[in-house]
């Protein structure tokens, strides 16, 4: 696997983004109905399962490079809110790369939530270097993050749901040697699942920070 010398500013607009929106809610002269659709807009989650559907249902131009690669920045972006939660990308070994969704503590501390692994294609050779990679990657994030970390590996639209269990040291569902892609999140069964895992990994999140959607730690001031 790679270093983090590759490790790609995807995360470069949604910092910036974070960084405007708390700029905008410091406005002491800003109208207090505004301050509060603002503060509504950028911490609620505008996620649910039609609208995962929705964002899968087009396929994107199959003839540029990761064709698929903004839609899962786009469904990270819409299940979390981006004051609390930020995505880092990696390129790893065997054509795979992985959207690591970080929760943010405090201005400069970060601990890994959410694994976004995406594999090329479903070939047997990449299912199995894809299973291998997401057990590691799994099992190096919950030592610094939560309890239970989730997992989604992609491919395209189809999707295989993770979970690892830090004290029980457990993997669900039992790891067979390869990725099965048994759901889809352009369908309504693989996009519910998609949202529910979400929200589970936001109120674990909270065992960090109680009141999820408004962060303490930005000190937004309120209007005199």
């Amino acid at each position: 696997m790679q270093g983090n010398k590759n490790r790609r500013p995807l995360c470069l607009y949604i910092i910036c983004s974070c960084d405007l929106i708390h700029a905008a809610l410091s406005n002491t002269n800003m109208q207090p109905e505004t301050r509060t659709s603002l503060l509504t807009l950028t911490t609620k989650t505008m996620l649910n399962p039609e609208a995962i559907r929705s964002m899968f249902a087009i396929r994107p131009e199959p003839n540029v490079p990761n064709p698929y690669h903004g839609l899962y920045n786009s469904l990270l972006c819409d299940a979390f809110p981006i004051v609390q939660f930020v995505t880092s990308l990696d390129w790893l070994d065997h054509k795979l790369d992985v959207m690591t969704l970080h929760l943010k503590t405090t201005r400069k501390t970060r601990k890994p939530v959410f694994i976004l692994l995406i594999a090329p294609d479903n070939t047997s050779a990449t299912s199995r270097n894809a299973e291998t990679t997401m057990l590691k990657l799994l099992k190096e994030a919950s030592g610094r993050g939560l309890k239970v970390m989730h997992g989604v590996c992609v491919c395209e639209t189809q999707a295989a749901f993770y979970q690892y269990d830090r004290e029980q040291q457990i993997v669900l569902p039992k790891p067979q040697g390869e990725v099965h892609f048994d759901l889809d999140l352009a369908t309504e069964t693989g996009a519910a699942r998609f949202a529910e895992v979400a929200e589970d990994v936001k109120e674990m999140c909270r065992e960090f920070i109680p009141d999820l959607e408004v962060p303490a730690y930005l000190h937004i001031p309120d209007p005199q």
